[in-house]
């Protein structure tokens, strides 16, 4: 809840917050709050993923029944009924939530949007940073965007240089439908508005004339020459995520890959849940096993150094403190496996490490036990929470975003986009252009020597200005919104 309240500090004139759903169940407590007067409605669920399924369920009912006041309490005044955005963890209560008024409802189950984060994280280095700071009001955010004058036929490849300091990322047609990267052909004349990631609205601004030529370098295509290869992946550790991060894994590798799961204890419970994925999916090779994970003499059984990433997510414990701490001790057991392979073997281990955090003071700490990407489970969904009860739609973006179908982020080599003689100092237009020339939208830059520096975002740069200058290297990525890896 303080997270989010950071998020909303700047707007709480014009926004009211329910914090506990329980309590403001109908029209006169509701009334106290101000919520005839809101811009919008936030209704927070008492429940943690983490608790009894029971629990989770009393919950989501009140969080519904709250929806039912605030609709009854604006109806009784004839008000518009403000955005509403709600916390659900059923699907089946999402589903009820929104038939009350589905032009205003939105819900939100943080273990869906985290689950698939961490997939796609584990499977690319940064794209943690860079959905930290897609989702708050601290970093860039998504808009829809209408200038006051005509597109002149634009098509959406040259919009992109019509922007100074904003990527646009895809249209909302006349209908009504949300277009992620559209075709580079894609004529504006069919756009009632432009879907567009930006550090604040201000900054937005289309211009008439393009504000900079890239150079034109001869840019490389080297699809045509990478091969997706069959992956091993490990999960450490069962909440209310691993069955999503399971079923996304399997979406995204190809078929002969290896998918585990590691528990501290497996009750009929787990195994059977683990079992119906397992069956869904005939192609992927899932195993399940049970061990001590703080024992590192168990853990070493693994041989942890042969998966392309392990993915430990939060356990269960009193508080978030205790949660991490449990965390970073097997963090740091897997990173003394890590060298001790490398010291008796002379190999380096590449495996990527992933851990999943319940509180944000524990970050340097996990970067110095080795991981190279961390999720951040106490902002992400009070960050997209807050950003969504101002504009609705951007659920939608996310859902996109977030799911094995279609486009999605990814951090790419850099020689995927350029010639090794063409590396150095290149503009951000030169790779908004070398981008587009694979189909894709860059959205940013990742310095590489840069990636434990805090200070600097971590080497990430999301929607620097077309002008800005970058001295890369060969092992400097791009950031892209593309239909695959490759």
């Amino acid at each position: 809840m303080d997270d989010f309240l950071r998020e909303k500090l700047g707007d709480l004139k014009t926004t009211r917050v329910v914090t506990r759903s329980g309590t403001v169940t109908n029209i006169n407590n509701l009334n106290k709050v101000g919520v005839k007067v809101a811009r919008s409605v936030v209704i927070l669920n008492d429940a943690k993923g983490s608790d009894p399924k029971e629990l989770k369920k009393l919950s989501d009912a009140r969080v519904v029944k709250t929806i039912l006041a605030t609709v009854a309490a604006n109806e009784e005044q004839k008000l518009f009924l403000p955005p509403i955005v709600a916390e659900i963890h059923s699907e089946q209560y999402r589903i009820l939530a929104q038939s009350i008024a589905p032009e205003a409802v939105t819900t939100l189950n943080e273990a869906d949007i985290l689950g698939r984060i961490l997939v796609q994280t584990s499977r690319s280095v940064g794209l943690a940073t860079v959905y930290l700071n897609l989702v708050g009001f601290a970093g860039n955010e998504i808009y829809f965007y209408r200038p006051e004058y005509d597109w002149q036929n634009l098509r959406f490849t040259e919009l992109q240089f019509h922007f100074y300091q904003s990527i646009p990322l895809g249209v909302r047609d006349k209908n009504g439908n949300l277009i992620i990267k559209p075709d580079n052909n894609y004529n504006l004349i069919d756009a009632e508005s432009i879907i567009v990631l930006a550090e604040d609205d201000s900054q937005i601004r289309f211009y008439q004339e393009p504000l900079v030529k890239p150079q034109v370098l001869g840019y490389v295509d080297s699809r045509k020459t990478l091969t997706r290869e069959t992956e091993k992946h490990l999960i450490i550790g069962w909440n209310s995520k691993t069955p999503i991060c399971l079923r996304e894994y399997a979406k995204y590798v190809l078929e002969g890959s290896e998918i585990n799961l590691v528990s501290h204890q497996l009750t009929p419970e787990i195994e059977g849940q683990f079992n119906e994925i397992r069956a869904a999916y005939p192609e992927i090779l899932m195993q399940i096993w049970q061990i001590d994970v703080d024992v590192v003499e168990e853990l070493e059984t693994l041989q942890p150094y042969k998966y392309k990433s392990i993915s430990i997510l939060a356990s269960q414990g009193k508080n978030s403190e205790e949660i991490d701490a449990k965390t970073l001790t097997i963090l740091l057991e897997i990173r003394q496996i890590f060298l001790q392979y490398t010291e008796q073997t002379g190999n380096p281990v590449t495996t990527e490490l992933v851990a999943e955090l319940a509180d944000s003071e524990e970050t340097d700490l996990v970067i110095k036990a080795g991981v190279q990407d961390f999720l951040l489970s106490n902002q992400f969904v009070s960050k997209i929470l807050a950003q969504v009860s101002q504009e609705p739609g951007v659920m939608l973006v996310y859902r996109y975003l977030f799911s094995a179908e279609g486009s999605e982020m990814y951090i790419k080599p850099i020689e995927l986009f350029f010639s090794p003689e063409k590396v150095g100092k290149l503009s951000f237009a030169d790779c908004v252009f070398a981008a587009q020339s694979r189909n894709e939208i860059c959205i940013g830059v990742k310095i590489t020597s840069q990636f434990q520096d805090k200070e600097n975002n971590f080497g990430i740069y999301i929607a620097p200005s077309l002008h800005t200058k970058f001295d890369l290297t060969l092992k400097d990525e791009l950031i892209t919104l593309a239909e695959d890896e490759t």
